[in-house]
């Protein structure tokens, strides 16, 4: 029987070059984005905090748990003059260690997302 906790917390590196769009502006930009599962069913984009434009993420005081992640460190989203508050997470002392530090946007929040040059819709492509 398929347990869909066992890909909970998988993360491999994207072969693609992830693009983040907001306000008109991009917010995150990395060839070095992580795909991770925080469900069986399709991955999230992680990105390293120096793929994140300078200035964009604003600290918030609200924390959140997620089961399997940890607590989650919001962020408001601020970029050409719009902001989105509570559209961007880290989970710095997060129990699976390869996502600790990693900036994580709440897909819906953002305006546009690409992977290279084309434009994806809902969620990351499963690579599999």
């Amino acid at each position: 029987m398929f347990d869909p906790q066992a890909i909970t917390g998988h993360v491999e590196m994207s072969p693609k070059r992830v693009r983040v769009i907001f306000g008109g502006e991009t917010v995150a930009d990395s060839t070095s984005a992580r795909l991770v599962w925080e469900n069986p069913h399709y991955p999230q984009y992680y990105f390293p905090r120096e793929d994140v434009s300078p200035g964009v993420l604003v600290p918030t005081d609200v924390t959140t748990e997620r089961e399997g992640l940890g607590t989650a460190e919001m962020y408001t989203v601020s970029a050409g003059g719009r902001e989105a508050l509570g559209a961007a997470w880290n989970y710095p002392e997060s129990p699976v260690e390869a996502i600790r530090g990693l900036i994580r946007f709440s897909w819906s929040a953002m305006d546009r997302w690409y992977e290279e040059s084309e434009q994806v819709y809902d969620h990351p492509r499963n690579p599999y």
